[in-house]
């Protein structure tokens, strides 16, 4: 979106969200953990002191899959899981409700990503089961 204020999530490295900020031409780094709830509150709040929540890139992840399948540990499994999935949902849960609140419908079937059957599975209260088809 042609002059968008940005909102630039980073967890450990600041300079690099800083340097994307600059280079799109303005908008904020925001330190935020996304595999939480408290993270994902922080970063829409911060979108909402700089004038709301128009669109959603909902793009963080991790990959820290590393050795033989036999030998990964569960709790880095678990932590996968927060960032890659609980955190997208988290995030297309709090961008859809404040782009619903702004009058934004279209916008807000947009935010839960490009599969826009999640959003039709959300609305209709079968999300557990696609979170844990996607997951898959």
């Amino acid at each position: 979106m042609a002059g968008a204020t940005v909102v630039v999530n980073y967890l450990r490295n600041r300079e690099a969200a800083e340097a994307l900020v600059a280079e799109l031409g303005g908008g904020r780094a925001v330190q935020a953990d996304v595999s939480t709830q408290e993270g994902v509150d922080r970063l829409v709040a911060v979108a909402e002191e700089m004038g709301g929540v128009e669109l959603l890139v909902n793009n963080a992840g991790i990959n820290p899959m590393q050795g033989r399948p036999e030998d990964f540990p569960t709790e880095v499994w678990d932590r996968v899981l927060a960032t890659n999935l609980t955190g997208y949902l988290h995030h297309a849960q709090r961008a859809a409700r404040r782009m619903i609140a702004q009058g934004d419908g279209e916008a807000a079937a947009a935010a839960v990503g490009i599969d826009t059957q999640l959003w039709v599975v959300l609305r209709t209260g079968a999300g557990y089961t696609a979170c844990m088809s996607l997951g898959i």
